[in-house]
């Protein structure tokens, strides 16, 4: 009898160490990494990187450049207890792309002390990069879970990261929102011109941010170039455009409006991240729509982003309107 009970505690006990052992192994199998790059789009030279890292207790996102004059930037994004699966609860590539585009030296130069408002901002990866040298920022969106955990989690736990004051709030583009629209230099978004209906209210949300303005302000939305609202949100800018809604032709928007391009380079999620440049996943065209509403009239006392990148910085033209194949 006693052998017996001998027995099946050294049974449960063999089951308890083989469960923690399991769960031991579970976790770390759980750590996983994908690297991205950003390239231009010529000469496919690398820009800067972004490497995601994610393990049972969330993700983190490190953003850098092959710079020593500039420090790399390590974002974290808990997730435990995140509520919601929408659009909005998961990074996409253009936000990774969002993130090296503004780590630049150009853009991290012009946004020192000036306020943005981020349109989508989703898990906030953008709008963070984007604080860590502004002096406010305005993350909105339209999904209530986002904004509730960035509100209670992902911002409180990067706040020591962040020149910013960082306000966040709902944001439906279609209501009227001249009431209450702050003063900001720049009107930011990644991967928010995706779908064709959304164009219209984008556009609309967009002007009354920057009609509002006493001072010159500017324009980046970020997206797949492979995306056809995309170009058309960028057409709609520089050449003017139908309204369906006052059945009006609108004339272009007075400014400047360049399309940028750039390319994408991701990995597959791997074990380690030096396994990542062996195992690279594809390849996303990144469209950059930088507008200023000042057009020629800038002066030294308002001045304008400069393309990130600048040196490698590529104009879009109608040969790569044409030569792009745009599946959606």
């Amino acid at each position: 009898m006693q052998s017996r009970i001998r027995r099946q505690i050294i049974l449960a006990l063999v089951f308890v160490v083989h469960q923690v052992w399991s769960l031991s192994v579970s976790s770390k199998s759980l750590e996983v990494f994908r690297k991205s790059n950003l390239l231009s789009w010529k000469d496919k030279i690398v820009l800067g990187h972004c490497v995601e890292e994610r393990n049972g207790d969330g993700m983190a996102v490190k953003v850098w450049l092959d710079s020593e004059e500039q420090e790399d930037l390590v974002l974290s994004f808990p997730e435990e207890g995140m509520q919601g699966d929408g659009l909005a609860s998961q990074l996409w590539p253009m936000s990774l792309a969002s993130s090296i585009l503004l780590r630049s030296s150009e853009f991290q130069t012009w946004i020192s002390g000036k306020r943005f408002v981020e349109l989508g901002s989703g898990r906030g990866l953008t709008g963070l990069v984007a604080a860590a040298r502004a002096q406010s920022a305005l993350l909105t969106d339209n999904d209530a879970d986002a904004l509730a955990w960035l509100q209670s989690s992902t911002c409180p736990t990067n706040q020591g990261k962040l020149a910013s004051t960082v306000s966040i709030r709902q944001l439906d583009w279609r209501d009227d929102h001249y009431d209450s629209i702050p003063t900001v230099d720049l009107v930011l978004g990644s991967d928010i011109a995706y779908y064709f209906h959304l164009i219209r209210p984008l556009m609309d949300t967009i002007r009354a941010f920057m009609d509002n303005q006493k001072s010159p302000s500017s324009l980046m939305v970020i997206g797949q170039a492979n995306r056809e609202s995309q170009w058309d949100l960028y057409r709609n800018i520089r050449d003017g455009c139908y309204n369906q809604l006052t059945d009006l032709w609108e004339p272009p928007w007075q400014g400047t409006c360049q399309m940028l391009l750039y390319r994408l380079q991701m990995s597959d999620w791997c074990p380690t991240v030096e396994e990542c440049s062996e195992r690279i996943d594809g390849t996303i065209p990144v469209s950059l729509i930088l507008y200023n509403n000042v057009g020629d009239s800038a002066s030294e006392d308002t001045p304008l982003p400069l393309p990130p990148f600048q040196m490698h910085a590529h104009i879009a033209t109608e040969e790569d309107d044409v030569n792009i194949m745009k599946s959606f």
